[in-house]
């Protein structure tokens, strides 16, 4: 998740970073809403000065053993429900902010070339020859779902888009390639 303060500083560079991405994020409308967060707190900042010296007013009256006037109970009660309103406004803001913050990606790395999808990826190295086949490879997605291995449906509503379950094959395969790349580094001593 961004920071707030890096969008608030710097909200031209996040809005050239994310269009890399082929991102057309509203950062005005968080700014908006970062901008009347602010003024909340600061008036609710003010509002406590107040209350407190009226609070500090009514203990001096205590003290010399006299009563507060109405008048002066009854803006310290109005003083506390405005910052009460204050509070509510800030903690509205903070959710509509932080749902937001949530669904804006990070930032690519100045290096990342632009570009909408992967195809206008470019190479950076390879390793190894590329094998060549004398049939048509089947993308994992296509011989998982034949196999009857690849559960989508169950598992975007467990945990979202991009999201699958495995069993049977599919888990016994998974597993295999879990430990022969454990097995490879090990033998190439990157394991213990």
């Amino acid at each position: 998740m961004l920071d707030i303060k890096l969008i608030r500083d710097n909200p031209d560079a996040v809005k050239g970073a994310l269009a890399k991405r082929g991102q057309a994020v509203p950062l005005d409308e968080l700014l908006g809403w970062d901008g009347e967060r602010r003024a909340c707190i600061a008036d609710m900042n003010t509002l406590q000065e107040q209350r407190n010296k009226a609070s500090e007013e009514v203990g001096k009256l205590k003290k010399q053993k006299q009563e507060p006037t109405a008048q002066l109970l009854a803006d310290i009660n109005a003083i506390r429900d405005r910052i009460k309103e204050r509070e509510q406004q800030v903690a509205a803001l903070d959710g509509k902010i932080g749902d937001f913050l949530l669904r804006v990606p990070n930032l690519p790395d100045d290096n990342v070339p632009a570009g909408k999808d992967e195809k206008d990826n470019k190479v950076v190295r390879q390793h190894g020859e590329i094998p060549q086949f004398d049939f048509i490879p089947k993308p994992t997605g296509s011989w998982a779902k034949s196999w009857g291995s690849l559960i989508l449906t169950p598992a975007a509503k467990l945990s979202g888009a991009r999201f699958a379950l495995l069993k049977g094959a599919g888990c016994l395969l998974e597993r295999s390639l879990i430990t022969f790349m454990l097995d490879t580094h090990r033998a190439a001593g990157f394991a213990r």
